[in-house]
Formats: C-alpha cells, sequence, structure tokens
C-alpha cells in the first residue's frame, strides 16, 4: 500500500514539519478547489510527521471505489476519533461489523419509498427559504450558512421525528459553528489539549456539545 501511495503525485507545497494542514486549516475550501483539477482529482498532501499519509481523493470514479466498491480495504482517519466527541458512535464515526449492526437497524429510514415522502419536506422547507428571502428588501445582507443551517435543522426533524424544531433550531444556529470549529481546530492542531482540562476553550467546547446533543435527546 505504502509504495501505491508514493507513486501519486504529492503537492509541492508544505511546511518541513507540519506539512500542508496549516494551509488547509486556514481556507479548506480554496485548498479542495486549487488542486483537485491540477492533479486529476487525487494528489497525496505533504503530511505533518505526526500523522499518517493524507490522500484527497474527488473524482467521482475512485470516490466510488473507495466508499462502495472496496470500503472493507479502507478505515476511517483519527479525525473521526475526535468527531466522536460530539457525534459519538454513530453511523458517520463507526467503522466494521459495528457500523454494519447500526446501518442495518437504520435501513428502514431510508427504504425508497420513505425517501420519497421526504420531497415534500424539503420543498416546502425550500420554498419558505425562499420566500423569506423574497420578503427581504432590496440589499440585506442574508447569512447563508445560518439560513441553510435552519433550513438542514428543520428538514431533518420533520423528515425523521416529526418534532417542533423551533427550539432546536435557535440551540443548534447558537452552537454548532462553535462545536464545527472547535473540532476542526482540533484535528489540525499539532498540539491537542485534552478535553478533561479546564482550559476557557475546553469549558466553552463542552458547553456547546452539551446543548446541542440536549436537543438531539429531548427530540
Amino acid at each position: 500500500m505504502t509504495s501505491t501511495l508514493n507513486k501519486l503525485p504529492e503537492l509541492d507545497k508544505g511546511h518541513l514539519i507540519f506539512g500542508s494542514i496549516h494551509l488547509f486549516a486556514k481556507d479548506p475550501l480554496k485548498f479542495l478547489n486549487d488542486y483537485q483539477y491540477q492533479y486529476d482529482g487525487i494528489y497525496r498532501v505533504k503530511s505533518p510527521k505526526y500523522l499518517e499519509q493524507i490522500v484527497v481523493v474527488s473524482k467521482p470514479d475512485y470516490v466510488k471505489h473507495i466508499l462502495q466498491d472496496n470500503n472493507k480495504n479502507y478505515h476511517k482517519s483519527y479525525g473521526y476519533t475526535i468527531m466522536k466527541l460530539l457525534l459519538g458512535e454513530g453511523l458517520l464515526t463507526s467503522e466494521g461489523d459495528f457500523w454494519r449492526r447500526q446501518r442495518r437497524l437504520a435501513q428502514p429510514a431510508f427504504h425508497r419509498d420513505r425517501l420519497a415522502a421526504f420531497v415534500k419536506i424539503m420543498t416546502d422547507a425550500g420554498n419558505t427559504l425562499l420566500q423569506k428571502w423574497d420578503s427581504l428588501p432590496n440589499g440585506t445582507t442574508v447569512n447563508v450558512s445560518t439560513s441553510m443551517m435552519q433550513v438542514t435543522v428543520d428538514i431533518v426533524c420533520k423528515a425523521m421525528f416529526s418534532s417542533d424544531v423551533e427550539d432546536a433550531v435557535a440551540v443548534v444556529n447558537k452552537e454548532f459553528n462553535v462545536a464545527n470549529e472547535k473540532l476542526i481546530k482540533r484535528i489540525t492542531s499539532p498540539i491537542k489539549i485534552p478535553l478533561s482540562i479546564p482550559t476557557p476553550g475546553n469549558i466553552r467546547e463542552k458547553q456547546s456539545y452539551k446543548a446541542i446533543r440536549g436537543v438531539v435527546e429531548k427530540i
């Protein structure tokens, strides 16, 4: 496997010790957009000395090969272990036999007939957002990230739980960005302060995780 990886083109930018990860942390979207076409959808990134080899894959055929055709040959990276701080042992973070048991339990929720029924919920949520935007005065600045988060939470709650989501949306909008930024920093930082140490940042991070879990448990 190592010899195969070494044959892939390597991004020629990066720090001797920290690799290219600081470039990704600075602007992830720009980092991925800048190089996916240059390297035909697959390339190695200069990895920090404390990480395993990192390969960026964006070409659909390659993604299908990894996620569908040969998924048993690939394991989730250490970043998913960190994500468990918020997400626990869910479908996104688990793998192997445990993941397969979870997937079978969740399978009825993803039956094509049920997914078809979700179309109206998704369409209604999208139309509601568009009507809200149309009613705004010309020149109004819109936080698209916040709006899309509201729509996403609305759809998920109504589709999966048939629940009133107004309180849930308020909490998630307030806490998700905090949790997301803390997780990304924890994944990309070469120095990781254990969450058990009560620094101001860790205290805020734990508060955010607790608030989001509370929404899920309430629903």
